[in-house]
């Protein structure tokens, strides 16, 4: 991949109500970056490092905006539909599957 082209990445976060009712905040397009990255050196023993990433929001021009918010309770309101939103190209399953040969 050429270095002018990033990746862009959507993201979905679910949340509840303290009804408890479900929340979703759909990001339809960002882009993730490392922070910091902790190199470790070769050794015999086992390092764990943990790598932060920040998520930065674009706009979704059709959406007009960064973020969308979705309210489980909405009349009309599928999770398959806003799926679909939110990752481009995204299709339910239909729980059919097929038997390799």
């Amino acid at each position: 991949m050429p270095s002018q082209i990033k990746p862009r990445v959507a993201a979905l976060i679910k949340t509840h109500h303290l009804d408890g009712t479900d929340m979703f905040i759909g990001f339809g397009n960002g882009k993730f970056t490392m922070t910091a990255a902790n190199l470790q050196t070769s050794t015999n023993t086992e390092q764990r490092v943990t790598d932060q990433m920040t998520y930065t929001a674009l706009d979704v021009p059709a959406w007009k905006q960064n973020h969308k918010t979705y309210e489980a309770s909405d009349q009309g309101f599928t999770e398959a539909a806003m799926m679909s939103e939110v990752f481009g190209g995204y299709t339910a399953s239909t729980g059919a599957t097929t038997a390799s040969k």
